[in-house]
């Protein structure tokens, strides 16, 4: 119908009277109709980049990693909302340990944005993330600054504090030349952001770099850069520990006064980021942990260190943090008074050894964080308190047992890890009564052999056949994520449909970093892990919420871990003597509840921990439903 003019103004009329009848009630009804329903404002969706943002800024850096990559890689992203991507991507990719990815998107975001490289922010990110990488590949990445003209003279005095760093640890003492005629050259403004640099670089640096360097630094030269850098490293790495935070705070403020910076929140920026409460500390009962406060470890060693404050603070224990990278930490365990007997850590096997040769182990019981002990001594001459490979295969096959399985496929990498793993999982079945009826290795570092590799063990799926006589029902696939992207549809190519997926401590990790779009071939896959983010005991929570204090994020497992052996240290009634046979038998008594998966200890004093189990879901991975799984995979056998 066409509305005329006419037609246009009746409609409207009518519409204006019956809205008045309907106001005044003079249609001749009771006002018995409902109010009208309030009709809800859009829901407001946020964008990618605003997505991908929320997530950092949350401490959900996987998520952030993912959503970030998404748009980096996304040719249709505007310019605008393209630098400030790198930038997210960047920062959740460091923090994920993820360092080529977040120095190769720092190097992306200085392309379209130059000038980046000069700015505090980036600088900073390409020393996290460059401190992350082993010394060859961290060379070569400073080099590349230093080889491109491009570049800001900022960014060369960063690359050139990289690189003179990196030679003090090997022993070359040269570069303080070099460091003092390119601070002259630079402007205020670059010579703020060199003390930074190199401020950085030497609190991530192991302790030979200092050590070799602090003497050279006299009273005389101590104002002037690099010297007064160095005082001013050496001060904030010993206010990591708590052991020598309060003096080393003190001496920062000194320097604060002392030194004529150009940019001196090279000092009072690190100071509230160390500021870290610990109820009880120095009143309570003694713990004792013996942890590398820098290099490679140091980032580690913090987490531990941050989730025992918080159980510190909580059970009013007194928190010591012996830096064993410092030369002298096996004087300061055996100067320790007679009546602490426990040490948590190392968390090296090369300090273990060392605390071993030195006659320690004699006076002190090491509770370590290592996954083996040399030999026999587990439970004889000092303990575990970490997780073993064992309690992996074991929380498998366990599994396995409940749903009724013997038999067991495993495919492995031809390498030192799968082939341990594999030998350790066909031990762990053999024990609980089960048999190992298919094996096939693989070239890790040659995709496209893969597919012959399996033949031999897939030419008959083992899927296609009944439930009692099929000769394996599960498979253990004990290598990344990534491995599994190309290898479970290869055996899915072949038949195997049916198989229950073990994979190992290996997915969580990419599964964490990388979490997957498409996890339609893995409906009966499992892999466990020592920590669970979500949905955790009561501790954890707890422990969460300290963490969060802190402002350090989302707590992890070597949160929970320093956590967990606080709070076990205090409950442990040290007994007069380190006598493994006492301490075994005191051990049979420690139960309670944990952060992390619980720990136990046998007669003879071999730790084991029950692992958590988790499936791949879109997205990332999630605690198991063992119900739902148990009536998957009995249904897909009953076919």
């Amino acid at each position: 119908m066409i509305r005329t003019p006419l037609f246009s103004r009746w409609l409207s009329m009518l519409l204006v009277c019956l809205a008045a009848l309907a106001l005044s009630g003079c249609m001749g009804m009771e006002d018995t109709q409902t109010k009208p329903r309030k009709v809800a404002p859009p829901v407001k969706t946020m964008s990618p980049l605003e997505e991908a943002r929320t997530a950092l800024m949350r401490g959900d850096h996987a998520r952030a990693e993912m959503l970030a990559q998404r748009l980096v890689d996304d040719p249709t992203t505007p310019q605008r909302d393209l630098t400030e991507a790198l930038g997210v991507y960047a920062r959740a990719a460091s923090a994920n340990h993820h360092p080529n990815a977040a120095l190769t998107a720092l190097d992306q975001w200085q392309a379209v944005a130059p000038g980046a490289d000069a700015t505090l922010g980036w600088q900073t990110l390409w020393s996290e993330s460059i401190g992350q990488l082993s010394d060859k590949e961290g060379q070569t990445r400073a080099e590349g600054i230093l080889a491109d003209a491009n570049r800001s003279l900022a960014a060369h005095n960063l690359a050139l504090s990289y690189s003179v760093v990196r030679g003090w640890e090997k022993g070359d003492a040269s570069g303080f030349d070099l460091l003092e005629k390119a601070y002259g050259a630079s402007t205020p403004k670059e010579k703020g952001l060199f003390e930074h640099a190199l401020a950085r670089t030497l609190r991530g640096a192991s302790p030979a770099a200092l050590t070799l360097v602090l003497p050279l630094v006299t009273p005389e030269n101590q104002k002037s850069f690099p010297n007064n850098i160095i005082l001013i490293a050496q001060a904030q790495r010993e206010a990591l520990s708590p052991n020598t935070r309060a003096a080393a705070e003190a001496t920062l403020a000194g320097f604060v006064k002392q030194f004529p910076l150009a940019d001196a929140t090279v000092i009072t920026d690190f100071l509230p980021k160390q500021q870290v409460v610990s109820k009880g500390a120095g009143t309570g009962k003694p713990v004792v942990l013996a942890l590398p406060l820098s290099g490679q470890y140091g980032a580690v060693a913090a987490k531990i260190m941050a989730g025992a404050e918080v159980a510190a603070g909580e059970m009013g224990a007194s928190l010591t943090v012996i830096d064993t990278d410092q030369p002298d930490w096996t004087a300061k365990i055996a100067s320790l008074p007679a009546d602490v007997r426990l040490v948590g850590g190392p968390l090296r096997s090369a300090d273990y050894t060392t605390a071993k040769a030195k006659g320690l182990l004699a006076s002190k019981a090491f509770f370590t964080f290592l996954p083996s002990l040399e030999g026999n001594d587990e439970g004889r001459v000092a303990w575990r308190f970490f997780t073993a490979p064992q309690d992996q295969t074991r929380t498998l096959v366990e599994l396995g047992t409940r749903l009724g399985i013997k038999g067991y496929a495993i495919i492995y990498p031809q390498e030192t890890y799968g082939q341990r793993m594999a030998s350790l999982f066909e031990q762990t079945v053999q024990a609980a009564g089960g048999t190992v009826a298919g094996r096939a290795a693989y070239d890790p570092s040659s995709p496209s052999t893969w597919m012959s590799s399996l033949s031999s063990l897939l030419a008959k799926p083992a899927s296609l056949l009944p439930a009692d006589t099929a000769p394996y029902r599960a498979v253990f696939l004990p290598d990344t994520w990534k491995s599994m992207e190309v290898l479970v549809p290869a055996m899915m190519s072949y038949g195997e449909t049916r198989q229950l997926l073990l994979g190992s401590s290996l997915w969580e990790q990419e599964l964490t970093a990388r979490p997957p779009a498409d996890v339609k071939n893995f409906g009966l896959a499992v892999f466990p892990s020592a920590w669970k983010a979500q949905g955790g005991s009561q501790e954890a929570s707890r422990l969460q919420a300290g963490i969060s204090r802190m402002g350090k994020g989302n707590a992890e497992f070597w949160h929970g871990l320093g956590y967990d052996f606080v709070r076990f240290a205090t409950r442990f009634e040290a007994p007069a003597t380190t006598e493994a046979a006492t301490i075994n038998s005191q051990l049979q008594s420690i139960r309670g509840s944990w952060a992390m998966a619980p720990l136990y200890w046998d007669g003879s004093g071999k730790a084991s921990q029950a692992l958590f189990l988790f499936t791949p879901i879109a997205g990332g991975f999630a605690p198991l439903d063992e119900p739902t799984l148990s009536t998957a995979f009995q249904n897909a056998w009953a076919l």
